[in-house]
């Protein structure tokens, strides 16, 4: 079973790119273009967006993907922006509906 948050040492490339990775799991903040390709699973935008150390690293990146985050949180642009759409626009979870009636 997987564990949230993911142990983000195991990012690839630079604290930029961790930073970037942990805002979009723990707040849902949108990536830039190349972790987004990554995240949806799109390899030729992947390799377009890509600087020359992340596409050294994409195999990496999808190891990451794969064993350190959930997998609700990415495989395609549908996860992504459902995974987005649990956070308000400051980046909080947002309540459920039920969860409003307990409190």
């Amino acid at each position: 079973m997987k564990v949230f948050p993911p142990d983000y040492e195991k990012v690839p490339g630079s604290d930029r790119m961790r930073t970037s990775v942990q805002h979009y799991l723990e707040h849902g903040y949108h990536p830039g273009n190349f972790l987004t390709a990554v995240i949806t699973n799109d390899l030729r935008g992947a390799i377009a967006h890509a600087d020359d150390d992340n596409a050294a690293l994409l195999r990496d990146w999808v190891r990451f993907f794969h064993n350190e985050a959930q997998g609700n949180c990415w495989g395609s642009v549908e996860i992504m922006t459902d995974w987005m759409h649990n956070f308000d626009a400051d980046g909080n979870v947002k309540m459920k509906e039920e969860e409003h009636d307990t409190v």
